[in-house]
């Protein structure tokens, strides 16, 4: 593949290091259209909200961790994000995911969580779910013109680092408002 058939409103990547960090991510521009006839598997616009879907989550080199991410946002500003996560190896995995979407303003907002997986031979849950509806809210106008988003997850990786980076691929911005709760 050369950089001449890549699609820029769509782009996922993996990048691997040596300090045993996995990373996956991806995202692409929002369409303007708010009742688009053509519904994306991975952006949605109905009845006045916009839900981003990250579709499967699968890490590569061995990673044998697995998950899926959704953030709704709401026309009043309101937002969910929600998820889930699984380890299906025998080993621990610290993991986590950031969605960031970018305002007509400049202004991004971000959502990120992390959590613990527990491998076949350590006990606990080899699952981590969440579904968080922050208090704090986007600006209503911001929550109506959002133009690009951009998440990413990682295992054993810095939350902090990963939203910045988000921010990055989304061409930076004026400002960044966190939403966790």
């Amino acid at each position: 593949m050369s950089v001449a058939d890549v699609d820029v409103t769509s782009t996922y990547e993996v990048k691997l290091t040596a300090e045993g960090v996995s990373l996956v991510s991806g995202g692409s521009e929002i369409s303007a259209d708010r009742e688009s006839s053509e519904p994306s598997q991975f952006v949605t616009r109905a009845h006045g909200e916009t839900t981003l879907n990250t579709g499967p989550i699968v890490f590569h080199s061995g990673v044998p961790v697995g998950g899926w991410g959704a953030l709704t946002v709401f026309g009043a500003g309101g937002s969910r994000f929600s998820g889930h996560f699984h380890d299906s190896g025998a080993g621990n995995y610290n993991v986590a995911l950031a969605i960031v979407v970018k305002a007509q303003s400049g202004t991004a907002y971000a959502w990120a969580t992390q959590g613990h997986l527990n491998g076949t031979f350590t006990p606990g849950s080899r699952d981590y779910n969440w579904d968080i509806s922050p208090l704090r809210s986007l600006d209503t106008g911001d929550a109506n013109s959002l133009v690009s988003w951009w998440w990413q997850a990682a295992t054993n990786w810095n939350i902090g680092g990963m939203v910045n980076s988000c921010v990055s691929n989304l061409g930076g911005a004026t400002r960044v408002v966190w939403l966790n709760p």
